[in-house]
């Protein structure tokens, strides 16, 4: 985890098929000789073993929320993720003065 007492918490999420179509485009520009089938099974092989490795196992946060990333372009992405942390904020600022209002505080709130 990059952030873990990040108040808004992101896992960017792709389907096995789509991070093998984008590795392998990937590979053909370059101009490598690729197999897509290949690169599918490879991107599988690899998604099990950090699943499962002894140590730090890929996980997502419990607290983060996952947006699927397939078929969407890095500009849609942002504006998701910008809206999502404006909400969160938003959110925050309204229970800070509805506490303020009551006499109540949240301690350890991050933002």
């Amino acid at each position: 985890m990059i952030a873990p007492d990040a108040g808004t918490k992101v896992y960017l999420d792709a389907s096995p098929e789509e991070r093998a179509r984008r590795r392998y485009a990937e590979l053909q520009a370059r101009g490598l000789d690729a197999d897509y089938e290949a690169v599918l099974n490879d991107l599988r092989a690899r998604d099990d073993y950090d699943a499962s490795r002894p140590t730090s196992p890929l996980a997502t946060a419990t607290d983060a929320t996952t947006i699927a990333t397939d078929g969407r372009t890095v500009d849609e992405l942002v504006t998701e993720i910008e809206t999502l942390v404006r909400e969160r904020w938003r959110d925050l600022a309204t229970s800070e003065e509805h506490d303020a209002r009551d006499g109540s505080t949240h301690h350890g709130a991050h933002r």
